[in-house]
């Protein structure tokens, strides 16, 4: 071989070497903020699922103690609400445990069909809120025997 192929031949391979290594740190800096993104969305759904889980109970003491009695179809939706959050909170250990395991396209897969579920639990509620503004407590009120009630307003509304 001559001297110029030996020299290209040698330029290429530690151009590739470089290509190798900027690829190497790219990808673990990659997968670092990864592993960050997905640890992140953990806590936050840990919390929206504890406001919900909060909701949910809200709704059905709402409507346990409501003057009418709710219908089978509300009753239905706030038991599939509370089911779902149940299933979603049972996941929970599971995608921990992916992260930890740094398995990190199954923890998103897991929390994105968790996410799904959270969007319908979110979807019930919003169609059981016209019915628990109607049947919200007062401050204030009285009963009809003139004795003063404390009734609780919930804390979204109050503001």
């Amino acid at each position: 071989m001559d001297p110029v192929s030996i020299t290209a031949v040698a330029t290429i391979a530690i151009l590739f070497i470089f290509l190798i290594a900027g690829w190497t740190s790219f990808s673990k800096r990659l997968r670092a903020r990864r592993l960050a993104l997905l640890s992140d969305s953990l806590k936050r759904m840990k919390a929206v699922i504890a406001e919900l889980t909060e909701r949910v109970n809200d709704a059905d003491q709402h409507l346990n103690y409501a003057p009418e009695k709710r219908s089978a179809a509300t009753s239905a939706k706030l038991e599939s609400a509370a089911s779902d959050l149940v299933t979603i909170t049972d996941c929970l250990p599971t995608i921990e445990q992916l992260i930890v395991e740094r398995r990190l396209n199954d923890a998103a897969d897991l929390l994105s069909a968790s996410t799904r579920v959270i969007e319908k639990v979110m979807r019930v509620l919003a169609q059981l809120d016209p019915l628990l503004i109607e049947h919200r407590p007062q401050i204030g009120q009285t009963k009809p025997d003139n004795s003063s009630v404390i009734k609780l307003q919930d804390k979204r509304r109050s503001n």
